[in-house]
C-alpha cells in the first residue's frame, strides 16, 4: 500500500515539474524591431555584422597618409555598423606584414584594406591561395590582378605638374628642387612631371632632384630637413617635398630658415606652416578607402585611378570646400590660380596629356 502511494505520489511531481513554465536557461535572442516578423513571415536572426580591416605597412606614426586610411576605416565602421581591426607592421618586415594579413584573413574580415605598393608581393600569394577574400590595395595595384584583388589608385602626375607650373612662375631665383623619399618609379610621378611643368613655364630654371634613401626614407624628417637646407643655401626657393612623414622636415626648415617656399604632400600642411606652403598635392585616402570599400561590398569589381577632375585628389584649390581659407600661398597669387585653373582644365579635356613617368623606368 505505501509502495503504491509513493508511486502515485512520484508521477504527480513529475507531471506538474513538465507543465510547469520553464525558467530561462541562459543567453537569449533579442531580435531588433525590424527583424521582427509579422504574423505570416518566419523570424529570422540579422545578418552577423561586416568586418573591415587596414592593415598599413609600417606603424602610423607621423605618416599623414597611413592615418588617413585609418580615419578612412573608422568612417566606414560608422557608415556600414561594421567591426574594424586596425593592424599596423614593422617597416621593412615583409614577415610581420603577410602575418597581419593572415591574421586578418583569420578573423573573418570581408574586407581587408591594404595601402601601398609594399604589399603587392604578399597579396599576390595569398589572394591566390583564399580566392573567396576580397583584398582592396590603395595608392598601388599588382598586374592583372585577379576577381577578389580591387585597386584604388591616383594620377599623382597631374597634379605635380600642377605644382611645377606654380614653382616655375613664382621662382625670383631661377632655380627650383624637389627631395623625394626614395628614388624608385613610382616616385617619379611626383618629381618628374614637377620638373617639366616647371621648365615648361619658365624656360631659364635650373632644377634638382635630392633622395632621402636610406633604411626609413618615408620617416626620416632629419634628413629631409638636411637636404632642404642644402638647397636652399644653393639658391632653390621653391622646393617640393614627395617624402610622407619626412616632409615635416622640409616644412621645418622653410619655416626656420625663412630661404625658400614648400609644397606638400597628402594633406594641406599650408594650416600647419601658415606663410611658408605655397599648395600641397592632396590624397584623401579617407574618402578613397570609402568610395572603393563601399563599391566591393555591393558586389562591384574596383579598378579605379583617381584623377585630378574630382574631389579626392589634385591641389587644396581644388579639392577644399574653402580653398579662400585653406592659408597657402597660392590664394596671394591669382594670376598664378588662373593659370593652374586653365591647366587643369585641358588636362581634363584631354588637351595637355601628362604621362605616367613610372611607366618609363
Amino acid at each position: 500500500m505505501k509502495k503504491r502511494i509513493f508511486c502515485s505520489a512520484l508521477l504527480m511531481m513529475l507531471l506538474i515539474v513538465s507543465c510547469s513554465p520553464k525558467e530561462p536557461t541562459g543567453e537569449q535572442v533579442v531580435l531588433p524591431k525590424e527583424s521582427v516578423a509579422s504574423d505570416d513571415e518566419p523570424v529570422t536572426k540579422t545578418e552577423e555584422k561586416i568586418k573591415l580591416a587596414y592593415l598599413s605597412p609600417d606603424p602610423l606614426g607621423i605618416d599623414e597618409f597611413l592615418v588617413m586610411g585609418k580615419k578612412g576605416i573608422e568612417a566606414l565602421g560608422e557608415k556600414f555598423d561594421a567591426e574594424i581591426q586596425i593592424m599596423e607592421g614593422e617597416t621593412g618586415d615583409q614577415t610581420t606584414q603577410e602575418n597581419n594579413v593572415r591574421a586578418a584573413i583569420s578573423w573573418g574580415a570581408d574586407v581587408i584594406v591594404l595601402i601601398t605598393w609594399k604589399f603587392n608581393d604578399i597579396v599576390i600569394k595569398v589572394a591566390e591561395e583564399y580566392p573567396e577574400q576580397q583584398f582592396l590595395i590603395i595608392d598601388s595595384c599588382v598586374p592583372d590582378p585577379p576577381e577578389n584583388v580591387h585597386c584604388a589608385q591616383y594620377k599623382e602626375y597631374q597634379t605635380s605638374y600642377l605644382l611645377g607650373a606654380i614653382a616655375g612662375s613664382l621662382t625670383e631665383t631661377n632655380k627650383v628642387g624637389v627631395i623625394g623619399a626614395l628614388d624608385i618609379p613610382f616616385l617619379h610621378r611626383y618629381t618628374d612631371p614637377y620638373v617639366d611643368a616647371a621648365k615648361a613655364t619658365n624656360p631659364d630654371i635650373e632644377t634638382q632632384i635630392l633622395w632621402i634613401g636610406g633604411d626609413a626614407p618615408f620617416f626620416d624628417p632629419a634628413k629631409a630637413k638636411e637636404l632642404a637646407l642644402q638647397l636652399a643655401n644653393d639658391g632653390y626657393d621653391y622646393i617640393f617635398s614627395a617624402a610622407a612623414g619626412s616632409d615635416y622636415g622640409v616644412l621645418q626648415a622653410a619655416e626656420e630658415s625663412g630661404l625658400f617656399k614648400a609644397f606638400a604632400v597628402d594633406i594641406n600642411q599650408c594650416q600647419n606652416y601658415p606663410g611658408f606652403v605655397v599648395e600641397n598635392l592632396i590624397k584623401r585616402v579617407d574618402n578613397t578607402m570609402i568610395d572603393a570599400v563601399s563599391r566591393i561590398l555591393a558586389g562591384e569589381k574596383v579598378n579605379e585611378e583617381y584623377g585630378i577632375d574630382g574631389k579626392i585628389t589634385g591641389l587644396v584649390f581644388f579639392t577644399s570646400d574653402d580653398p579662400e581659407n585653406s592659408k597657402c600661398l597660392i590664394n596671394d597669387y591669382p594670376d598664378v590660380q588662373e593659370l593652374v585653373e586653365g591647366l587643369r582644365e585641358q588636362i581634363i579635356d584631354g588637351k595637355l596629356i601628362i604621362t605616367d613617368p613610372s611607366l618609363e623606368y
